[in-house]
């Protein structure tokens, strides 16, 4: 599940010092848009994937703290084996960022380029989980 903290600002993140400590990984993929949908190439296999999205009610937790949006829709990805005649694409950097090698919380920042495009944090546990809490409250520690 997704969790955006809504007082954090794409310029917030360069405050966030923790991440030059934390498990970094990169993902590249291209991203197309056209009438008939999205699609997902990945750079390593060169798998075509169209995106489905389910999407479902926001939901806002407020605790002593943060002011969290909780995003449950689901994504599905299905192979397919052509694009769309008119599309356009993007070239996307997924950064992944962990304290600890089986954190259950990630930070994820999405770019084009050097250009910040949407961030987020990612878990399958609750947000109310107090280790989760714990490394929420680490990664956002600038914001005292």
């Amino acid at each position: 599940m997704k969790y955006y903290i809504s007082n954090i600002k794409v310029f917030d993140i360069e405050k966030m010092k923790i991440l030059s400590s934390c498990i970094k990984n990169e993902d590249n993929y291209l991203m197309i848009f056209s009438l008939d949908g999205l699609f997902k190439v990945n750079k390593q296999t060169n798998q075509l994937q169209k995106i489905y999205y389910k999407d479902k009610q926001i939901n806002y937790i407020k605790n002593d703290k943060y002011e969290i949006l909780e995003e449950p829709s689901e994504t599905n990805y299905i192979d397919v084996s052509q694009i769309p005649l008119e599309h356009f694409s993007k070239k996307i950097k997924q950064e992944t960022y962990k304290m600890r090698e089986n954190a259950k919380i990630k930070f994820i920042i999405l770019k084009e380029g050097d250009e910040i495009i949407d961030f987020y944090f990612e878990t399958n546990e609750s947000i109310n989980d107090p280790f989760i809490m714990e490394d929420l409250a680490s990664f956002l520690s600038f914001k005292k």
